[in-house]
């Protein structure tokens, strides 16, 4: 029998090898998780890139889309421009203005635009005959005929709320038009409505940059809603409401294009009433929109969105 204190225990320790191999395999792990967080991580930021560039591009269409649709509302007047497109030469890109009015009622300007006050309607003796003035009724204080009272009482809740009551000028033989801001509704002479006057739409400035003379077809005033959309040298695609500031629909916009396809299937890049062009005449309208989107440095995310509209207002026009 061994006698115990002559019995050693054996320790044994890790080989140099067996470091060397269990630190290779732990940096492998190490390295492999690494890459798989910085791969998982890349997938993450190229799909949160891709979901931001097709919302803005569905967002985009989609508001274009349905001003287009609105476009004409209150207006079905063929010569009259409401669906105006511009080829932009400087950067390729197009700018596309839909209008539609906010009320039913428009008026004929009698006399020439040559100061602030626009004649719309005379029952004076003697005076333009040509220059009707629809019904009473709604004025409570019976001084404007019921038609004008209507753009009186849009143009006082406007002025409540701090907002410019914006009207649209054209004359349909120079082909101006302008928008402007409307000052006062007004009657001259006498207040009840029966006595002779004459009816004024004033505008806030006296100045005019077209020409809208009452020789041959009289000029048309309305209260518009006019919506400008482009492509800024930024890269934002913007929306201009009434000649107001610009609002951003979308950044990291690369393109936009838009084209009208008329009845007898030719697509126009310009379409202007001045080029005797008439939007009774349009099949669709196409609207292209392209984005891009950096997720990483020299890599991005690009997609392109395209759809047709109709401005449903055009079925109001009968075929001969």
């Amino acid at each position: 029998m061994l006698n115990p204190k002559y019995c050693v225990e054996k320790i044994r320790g890790y080989t140099l090898l067996e470091l060397i191999i269990a630190s290779s395999l732990g940096l492998a792990t190490i390295g492999l998780a690494g890459s798989a967080i910085l791969t998982n991580r890349g997938l993450l930021l190229r799909d949160t890139a891709r979901i931001e560039v097709n919302q803005n591009l569905r967002a985009s269409v989609d508001i274009i889309g349905s001003d287009i649709r609105q476009a004409g509302e209150n207006l079905i007047i063929r010569d009259f421009p409401i669906i105006q497109l511009n080829d932009n030469s400087l950067n390729s890109h197009d700018e596309l203005i839909v209008r539609s009015s906010l009320l039913l009622n428009t008026f004929s300007v009698c006399q020439d635009a040559d100061s602030e006050n626009l004649l719309i309607g005379d029952t004076t003796a003697g005076g333009i005959a040509d220059c009707p003035v629809a019904g009473r009724g709604l004025d409570p204080a019976d001084e404007l005929p019921d038609s004008l009272f209507l753009w009186e009482e849009y143009r006082q809740e406007q002025e409540d709320i701090g907002e410019p009551t914006t009207a649209f000028i054209y004359d349909f033989d120079s082909l101006d038009g302008e928008l402007f801001e409307i000052e006062s509704i007004f009657r001259t002479a006498g207040t009840s409505g029966d006595d002779p006057a004459e009816f004024f739409v004033q505008s806030t400035s006296s100045s005019w940059s077209g020409t809208y003379e009452s020789a041959g077809r009289l000029p048309l005033i309305a209260i518009i809603d006019e919506r400008r959309f482009f492509l800024d040298e930024n890269g934002f695609l913007n929306t201009q409401v009434n000649g107001g500031v610009d609002r951003i629909l979308a950044n990291e916009v690369t393109d936009f294009q838009v084209i009208i396809t008329t009845q007898d299937g030719v697509e126009h890049t310009d379409f202007n009433t001045a080029d005797g062009d008439s939007w009774a005449d349009i099949r669709s309208i196409q609207v292209t929109i392209g984005a891009s989107s950096e997720f990483a440095a020299n890599r991005n995310i690009s997609n392109t969105i395209s759809s047709q509209f109709l401005p449903r207002n055009i079925l109001s026009f009968t075929t001969n």
